[in-house]
């Protein structure tokens, strides 16, 4: 993807790298939240990922913590003023972990 970002745009390999990387993170976190609703649950916990050099403070937080979240609204994160996903935002790397009724 990042060749062909390249390629077909003209955007620098680091800018193309970043544009694959955050698109794929989207993609993946879209694809567990699709997952997760088709087995039925309804809470994770957010996980921070650890990566990355700078921390969004409040994706910090929330994985210390293990903040649970409905799966089909998301968390409320202070610092964007909106409900979003793991994986969502530009640079996150954030993961959740499905919260099962009987096994969490």
């Amino acid at each position: 993807m990042s060749k062909d970002l390249q390629e077909h745009f003209g955007v620098t390999k680091r800018r193309a790298a970043f544009i694959a990387r955050s698109q794929n993170n989207m993609a993946t976190a879209s694809m567990t939240r699709a997952r997760q609703a088709e087995l039925g649950i309804t809470e994770a916990i957010w996980m921070h990922s650890g990566g990355g050099k700078h921390a969004r403070p409040t994706h910090l937080a929330a994985g210390k913590s293990k903040t649970k979240y409905d799966v089909k609204v998301g968390w409320y994160d202070p610092d964007v003023g909106k409900n979003i996903f793991p994986g969502e935002l530009p640079n996150c790397r954030c993961v959740s972990r499905a919260v099962v009724k009987g096994f969490s």
